[in-house]
């Protein structure tokens, strides 16, 4: 595991008197936004589970490889996760790479 040599290039690299300190690297992920127009929740997800592979397909176009998203709910959490295989990063923050 862990991040290839290839994914450096081009960052950025800290160094002092005694050699490499840091690398900085700006990757490709959007964090989403997702909001509920309606409190009917069989449609919500309907909708979603409709449009959702467009909208990574458009992201996809934008050269984004990562997408990340907060919640604090457990049924939305929950349906990320199984529908879509969102991971848990930590706290409330869930993560879908869709490039590599």
């Amino acid at each position: 595991a862990g991040l290839k040599g290839t994914h450096w290039k081009g960052g950025i690299f800290y160094e002092d008197d005694k050699g490499p300190v840091i690398a900085l690297q700006t990757t490709s992920v959007a964090r989403v936004d997702v909001q509920f127009l309606t409190q009917d929740r069989i449609r919500n997800a309907k909708a979603l589970a409709e449009g959702f592979w467009l909208y990574i397909g458009v992201l996809q176009g934008r050269g984004v490889k990562e997408i990340v998203f907060n919640s604090n709910s457990a049924s939305v959490v929950y349906f990320f996760e199984k529908r879509f295989k969102f991971r848990h990063l930590g706290g409330n923050e869930y993560s879908l790479r869709i490039q590599e």
